[in-house]
C-alpha cells in the first residue's frame, strides 16, 4: 500500500493518502518519515484519507503499538 503525504506548514496540517491493501508497517514507515522530516517542527493536523484502502491488516492488538509510537514522538 503506498502512503504518500502533502503537508501545508502555513496551516500546520498534513494530509495522508492510503492506497490498496496494506499492513501495519507500513503505517509505521509513514510515521517514521514524519519523524524525519526537519519541516515538522510546531504541532500540526493529520487527515488521513482511507477512501482509496481496499484493506489494512490492523487489529486492536496493535493499538497500543500505535498510540505509543505517537505519545513517544515530541
Amino acid at each position: 500500500m503506498p502512503v504518500s503525504y502533502t503537508k501545508n506548514m502555513q496551516k500546520h496540517y498534513v494530509l495522508c493518502r492510503m492506497l490498496g491493501e496494506g499492513t501495519m508497517d507500513e503505517v509505521f514507515d509513514y510515521i517514521h518519515n514524519l519523524e524525519v522530516d526537519d519541516d515538522f517542527n510546531e504541532p500540526f493536523y493529520e487527515i488521513v484519507d482511507f477512501t482509496e484502502v481496499k484493506a489494512l491488516d490492523f487489529g486492536y492488538y496493535e493499538s497500543n503499538r500505535l498510540l505509543g509510537k505517537y505519545k513517544g514522538w515530541h
